[in-house]
């Protein structure tokens, strides 16, 4: 892949990542997330917990497994996903 491909691609998961669709998709599932029966698992590092848990069950979450690959892109997208936990 190019650089030219590369940054198209990374365009357009960043457009993925300010879709209301995809933070509404993205809250239910974090909402089955913490009413899950494992919760106690999640109980401290609540973020970095479901952020991993997110990134290795990506297909789930409809993410696209490329946004890991921007350090940019990972920090918006923990950045949302923050927002939508402390909303829940």
């Amino acid at each position: 892949m190019d650089s030219t491909q590369k940054a198209a691609m990374l365009a357009d998961v960043k457009e993925l990542l300010n879709l209301k669709d995809f933070k509404s998709g993205l809250q239910n599932r974090l909402t089955a997330c913490l009413l899950s029966p494992n919760l106690t698992a999640y109980k401290t590092d609540v973020l970095q917990n479901i952020s991993t848990f997110i990134k290795d069950n990506s297909s789930i979450f409809k993410v696209p497994s490329s946004l890991f690959e921007d350090v940019e892109l990972s920090a918006i997208f923990t950045t949302i996903i923050s927002d939508l936990l402390s909303s829940i």
